[in-house]
C-alpha cells in the first residue's frame, strides 16, 4: 500500500486561542466562538486538532531556543546544528552559549505544560461530543496520545523525569494548590509513559488515511516515532555511565538511567517498532537506486526542496500560505551572491569537522578528511605559512572535494560552485609571486601578468561570500556555504522574513532504517537475522547516495552514517546528547575552516587550502550538568531541581 504524506497543519486564526488558556472552558467572548461550540461539530474538532498539531515543538526552519514557536518565522537566523560541530553562525559565533541554558530554555517548560493540559482537556471531553461517531472519538483520542507523547518526549530529553499528568483537572480560585503539585517521576518511568502513549495511539489509528485526512498521523507514523523515543531512552541508559551526577535528582533517578537491562529493554522496543514499520512496506527511500552519484545528488536535492516527493516523509510539517507566513531559511542561509534581496544571508557555515567526516567513494566506510598538505596531516590547524613547501595545489578548488559523498555536495556550497546560475566566490586571499600575501584583511587589488586579482576573489562584496569580517553575517567563516533545503530558484519577497515555503521532513524513513541499525548493533549484534537486516538498513541510505560498496555493521559506521544522512536536520545535537558524547566533542571545541588561497607562485596560478580555526574563534564549552536543563520555579512548584543549578 502506498504511503500517504502526513503534514502538520498550521492552525487557523480562530483556533489559535481556543486551547491556550489554563482553563479552556473560560474562553468565550474574545474568540467569538465558545469551546463547547467549537467542539460540537467534526469541523470544529478538526480545527482544534490542527491547533494542537501546530503547537508541537518541532525543531524545523523556525527553530528558536525558546521553543514552541516562540521564534515565529525565525527572526534570529539560528539553527540547532550551529550548536554542534556540523556548523557555526557567521555573524554571532557560538552565540548560544550553554551557560545561558537556565535562562533561555524555560519556555519549553511553560509552553509544554500548557500544551499537555490542552491535550488532556480534549481527551476528557471527546466522549461527550455527540457530533462524533464512536470510531471518530477513538481516533481523536488516539491522536491525542501521539501529541502528548511527542510533547512529553521533547520535555523529557531536556529536563529528565517529569511529573506524569495524564488527566485534565478543572480548578478554580478556591482549589487547594497543594493538590495540584505532582512530583517528578524517574526518567525511566517518564519514558515508559511516553511509550505507552505511543502504543495507545498506534493501536487505535488506521494504517492509512482517506483523501480528506492525509495530513494526520497513522499507526505506522506513530511506530516510527516510537522507534525514535526508544532509541533515545536506550542510549541514555547505555551511556549514562559516562557522566557523574550528584544530588537528590540523581539519587532518585529523576535524571539518568543505568544498567544493561534497562538499555536492552529500550533497544528491543526500538527494534520491534522500527522493524514493524520497515516490513509494512508503507514507506521507501526516495529514488533509492540511482544510476550514478550525479543521479543521486539530483534526487537528494529534489527531495529536500520538496519532501512530499515519493514515500519517504513520515511526519511532514507543511508550509503553505501567503507572503510573510512561511519560514526564513532562504533569507538567512543562502550565499551572499544569491540572496534575493535578503539583508542577512550566509548565516549557516558548515564546518571543517563535518567536511572531514563525510565519506569518499574511493574509501567507503571511513572518514575522508580534506587533505591540504602532502604529509597527510589533517589535524594541523594553522594560518597560512609562507615557508611551508608541502601544500597540495589544485587548479580548481573543487578538486579538494573530488569524490566526496554527494550528500555533502547536496548540503554544502563549495568555493567556486555555480549555484542558481551564479559562481559563488569564496576565497580567503592570495599569495604574490614573492611570497608576500593578502589574506583576510582589506580587500586588496593586485595585478600580475595583465590579470587583476582580489583578496576575496572579486572587487565588490556583493560578488563574493567569504571571509571579510566587516560584512558580518554575509560572509562564511569556514570556507563553505549552505545548500540543503534551500530553494534552487529565486525566492519572491526574500528581503523580508517568512517567504520560503519548503516543507520540513520531521521524521523520514531513513531515520527508521538507521534507528533499527543502531539498536541492533548495540543490543543484538550476535543475532544473525537481525544483523543482516540491520546491515541492509545501514547500507540502504548509502546506496541511495550512489555508493556501491557495502560496509559492515559497526557502531562507528552507524554514527557516521547518521551524521552525514541527517546533516542540518537538527539531529546531530540530540544524537550526541543521548549517547553522552557532547562533553567529549564540544567542550572547548573550536570550529575549523577550510580557507582557499590563490597561490600566484605557481604557473598557472593554483589553489591551496588552509586548515585553521575560524576567525574571531570562540570555544564552545559544555559540562556534564548541561545534559539536563534547569527546572524553572522550583521554589513555588516544589519540584526537585536538576544538579548544579
Amino acid at each position: 500500500m502506498r504511503f500517504r504524506n502526513i503534514t502538520i497543519l498550521t492552525a487557523v486564526s480562530v483556533a489559535a486561542a481556543v486551547l491556550s488558556s489554563c482553563n479552556p472552558m473560560d474562553l468565550k467572548s474574545e474568540t467569538k466562538v465558545s469551546v463547547e461550540d467549537m467542539l460540537s461539530t467534526p469541523d470544529g474538532v478538526n480545527v482544534v486538532m490542527a491547533n494542537l498539531y501546530g503547537r508541537l515543538p518541532i525543531e524545523d526552519f523556525g527553530f528558536n531556543p525558546l521553543g514552541y514557536g516562540r521564534g515565529g518565522v525565525n527572526d534570529n537566523g539560528f539553527h540547532l546544528d550551529q550548536m554542534t560541530d556540523n556548523a557555526t553562525n557567521s555573524q554571532a559565533i557560538n552565540r548560544f552559549p550553554q551557560g545561558s541554558l537556565k535562562n533561555t530554555y524555560f519556555k519549553y517548560w511553560e509552553d509544554g505544560w500548557k500544551l499537555n493540559r490542552d491535550i488532556n482537556y480534549l481527551i476528557s471531553i471527546v466522549p461527550s461530543i455527540t457530533a462524533l461517531s464512536e470510531d471518530e472519538k477513538s481516533g481523536i483520542v488516539a491522536e491525542c496520545h501521539f501529541l502528548r507523547a511527542f510533547n512529553y518526549f521533547e520535555m523529557t530529553k531536556r529536563y529528565g523525569g517529569l511529573p506524569i499528568i495524564k488527566e485534565y483537572v478543572a480548578y478554580s480560585s478556591d482549589t487547594d494548590i497543594a493538590t495540584l503539585k505532582i512530583q517528578r517521576s524517574t526518567e525511566e518511568a517518564t519514558y515508559d509513559f511516553i511509550l505507552d502513549d505511543c502504543d495507545a495511539a498506534a493501536s487505535a489509528l488506521p494504517e492509512a488515511r482517506p483523501a480528506s485526512s492525509l495530513r494526520r498521523v497513522t499507526k505506522y507514523a506513530v511506530l516510527a516515532f516510537k522507534s525514535r523515543v526508544a532509541l533515545f531512552a536506550a542510549s541514555v541508559a547505555n551511556y549514562n555511565r559516562e557522566l557523574r551526577f550528584e544530588g537528590t535528582a540523581a539519587n532518585a533517578k529523576m535524571i539518568g538511567m543505568s544498567g544493561g537491562d534497562v538499555a536492552s529493554k529500550y533497544y528491543s522496543i526500538c527494534e520491534e517498532a522500527a522493524e514493524t514499520v520497515i516490513r509494512s512496506g508503507k514507506y521507501a527511500l526516495y529514488k533509492s537506486d540511482p544510476h550514478s552519484p550525479e543521479d543521486a545528488m539530483a534526487n537528494i536535492t529534489a527531495y529536500f526542496q520538496n519532501p512530499s516527493l515519493g514515500s519517504e516523509s513520515i511526519i511532514l510539517k507543511g508550509y503553505r500560505g501567503t507572503a510573510n507566513s512561511g519560514h526564513s531559511i532562504d533569507f538567512w542561509y543562502g550565499p551572499n551572491q544569491t540572496a534575493d534581496g535578503a539583508a542577512h544571508p550566509g548565516r549557516m557555515n558548515p564546518s571543517l569537522s563535518y567536511a572531514d567526516c563525510c565519506e569518499s567513494y574511493d574509501n567507503p566506510g571511513a572518514d575522508a578528511p580534506v587533505y591540504n598538505t602532502t604529509d597527510g596531516n589533517y589535524t594541523r590547524r594553522e594560518a597560512f605559512n609562507s615557508s611551508r613547501t608541502n601544500y597540495i595545489h589544485h587548479a580548481e578548488i573543487s578538486d579538494f572535494y573530488k569524490n566526496k559523498d554527494v550528500r555533502f555536495l547536496a548540503s554544502v556550497v563549495i568555493p567556486d560552485e555555480v549555484w542558481k546560475g551564479t559562481r559563488i566566490a569564496i576565497q580567503a586571499g592570495f599569495v604574490r609571486p614573492d611570497g608576500s600575501s593578502s589574506i583576510k584583511g582589506a580587500n586588496e587589488e593586485y595585478t600580475y601578468k595583465g590579470v587583476t586579482y582580489y583578496t576575496y576573489g572579486a572587487q565588490n562584496w556583493e560578488n563574493y561570500s567569504g571571509f571579510q569580517v566587516s560584512q558580518g553575517g554575509r560572509m562564511t567563516r569556514t570556507g563553505l556555504g549552505f545548500k540543503k533545503w534551500l530553494s534552487s530558484s529565486s525566492v519572491p519577497n526574500n528581503d523580508s522574513y517568512g517567504n520560503s515555503f519548503q516543507d520540513w521532513a520531521e521524521l523520514r524513513y531513513a531515520e527508521v532504517l538507521l534507528n533499527y541499525a543502531e539498536a541492533v548493533v548495540e543490543n543484538n549484534a550476535d543475532d544473525a537475522t537481525k544483523s543482516e537486516l540491520a546491515e541492509d538498513c545501514l547500507n540502504a541510505t548509502r546506496f541511495r547516495a550512489g555508493h556501491t560498496v557495502r560496509i559492515p555493521l559497526t557502531i562507528e559506521n552507524v554514527r557516521r552514517e547518521r551524521r552525514v544522512e541527517f546533516a542540518f536536520e537538527n539531529k546531530r545535537w540530540w544524537d550526541m546528547l543521548r549517547t553522552r558524547t557532547t562533553h567529549k566533542v564540544m567542550d572547548h571545541y573550536a570550529c575549523g575552516a577550510l580557507s582557499p588561497v590563490l597561490d600566484l607562485r605557481t604557473d598557472p596560478p593554483s589553489y591551496i587550502l588552509v586548515r585553521e580555526n575560524i576567525q574571531a574563534v570562540q570555544t564552545f564549552t559544555f559540562s556534564d550538568n548541561q545534559y539536563y536543563l534547569a527546572i524553572p520555579n522550583t521554589g513555588s512548584n516544589g519540584l526537585v531541581q536538576n544538579p548544579s543549578y
